[in-house]
């Protein structure tokens, strides 16, 4: 689960950071660097906050999901 593609974000700008390491860019492959952890770490925390939120939703019984004794087939709903 990654909050609104935001992994890929961070791939692009460690992407970068590497070809600024290798064109000895050093200040732009830190600054780069830099810029995907942070990504990182922001959607590892909201993708961990929305999994909570849907578990404490599904708790709560927000969800109304059938159970799974309770749900008839297709048969039974013709008669």
């Amino acid at each position: 689960m990654n909050f609104c593609c935001l992994g890929f974000v961070a791939l692009v700008f460690s992407v970068k950071s590497r070809d600024h390491k290798f064109a000895n860019d050093l200040e732009g492959a830190r600054f780069f660097a830099r810029r995907a952890r942070i990504i990182n770490i922001v959607a590892s925390v909201l993708s961990i906050v929305i999994f909570l939120v849907f578990i404490a939703l599904a708790a709560a019984g927000v969800f109304n999901l059938p159970k799974t004794g309770q749900q008839k087939t297709f048969l039974e709903r013709g008669k």
